[in-house]
């Protein structure tokens, strides 16, 4: 896991496991055309269910099961991550 200063994050879910192989280049989307060098990419959704999400999208830098997990971790990430001056 990279070591960077997280002030976004932005959440992608994937619903069907036929669109999984588009993950890794939205990903690089959205890290190439944020204003934020430290932007954080998260990934869940129903083709990630049952699966181990953070072996098939590696590319992101956290994953979730649900929604509920999502905002746990988004705020662990901000919260415990972000570097204020």
């Amino acid at each position: 896991q990279r070591q960077m200063c997280i002030e976004t994050v932005v959440a992608l879910s994937c619903g069907t496991t036929e669109r999984l192989r588009d993950l890794p280049a939205a990903i690089a989307t959205v890290r190439a055309r944020s204003f934020n060098p430290g932007v954080a990419v998260m990934v869940g959704g129903a083709a990630l269910q049952g699966n181990d999400a953070a072996t098939l999208v590696p590319e992101a830098d956290v994953t979730a099961r649900d929604a509920a997990e999502a905002l746990r971790r988004a705020e662990a990430l901000v919260g415990g991550m972000a570097v204020h001056p």
